[in-house]
Order: C-alpha cells, then sequence, then structure tokens
C-alpha cells in the first residue's frame, strides 16, 4: 500500500512542474514574438549593399600573412621528420 501522503507530494511536485513548464513555455512565446516583431525595426533599408571590395581586399592582405604564420610550423615539422629519417639511415648503415 502506497503512503498517501508520498502520493500528494508527488502530486504537488507534478502540479509545480507543470506549472513551471506553462510560464516558461509562454515567456518563450512571448520572447519570440517580440524578437520577430521588433527585428524589422532594426532593419535599415530594404536591401543590403556590401561593399564587397574591402572584403577581398583584406583577404588579399591576410593571406600572405597567414601563410607565413603557418608555414612556419609545418616546415620545423618537415625539417625535423627529414633529419629523424637521415639519423636513422645513419644508424641503420651503421649496425
Amino acid at each position: 500500500m502506497t503512503n498517501p501522503c508520498s502520493t500528494r507530494v508527488a502530486q504537488n511536485k507534478r502540479l509545480e512542474f507543470d506549472l513551471d513548464f506553462e510560464i516558461a513555455s509562454k515567456f518563450v512565446a512571448a520572447f519570440l514574438l517580440l524578437l520577430f516583431v521588433a527585428a524589422p525595426a532594426f532593419a535599415q533599408s530594404d536591401t543590403i549593399n556590401v561593399d564587397s571590395g574591402v572584403l577581398i581586399t583584406n583577404v588579399n592582405l591576410w593571406i600572405p600573412i597567414m601563410f607565413a604564420i603557418l608555414a612556419l610550423p609545418a616546415g620545423i615539422r618537415i625539417a625535423m621528420r627529414v633529419v629523424n629519417f637521415i639519423i636513422d639511415a645513419f644508424v641503420d648503415a651503421f649496425r
């Protein structure tokens, strides 16, 4: 036989969860409504004009710099492998 007090506590906890979920769902719905209603207020025009020349200029400026920065560790790693290969070849030659 179940304890009526524990059943009542479980029912109260379920009721609290249902109320919390109901409040949370209403809050989320209101937030989404405000988000989508207020979004056009921030728009400056119907069309978006992006100056792609500035973007392309900056990309062309950063490609050589980033290539040099990323090539340095790759070159060091390749050099270490070549040195290890040569050292291993010498060690194997004199065994």
